[in-house]
């Protein structure tokens, strides 16, 4: 029984391809309005353009012509207990 409706129904759609793609693109365009309608209120929620950030360094950084100087300094104020 549902075999023969099938067969129906694939003879219809073949028989009338016009009406075919109008059933089609009839359910299809309420789907596509519903994806546009969300693209947009995604596109809303989301930022346009990233902000431009300043970074300060957090020291100054240690240069090679400095790094001898802090290697010979280093440890000279230690005191042992």
């Amino acid at each position: 029984m549902i075999d023969g409706r099938l067969k129906d129904i694939y003879s219809a759609i073949q028989r009338n391809p016009d009406i075919t793609h109008q059933f089609v693109e009839e359910a299809v365009l309420p789907i596509q309005d519903m994806l546009e309608s969300m693209d947009e209120k995604i596109n809303i929620l989301l930022p346009k353009k990233r902000k431009q950030r300043q970074t300060l360094p957090l020291r100054d950084p240690v240069y090679t012509e400095l790094f001898e100087v802090f290697v010979a300094a280093a440890g000279s104020n230690a005191k042992y207990k």
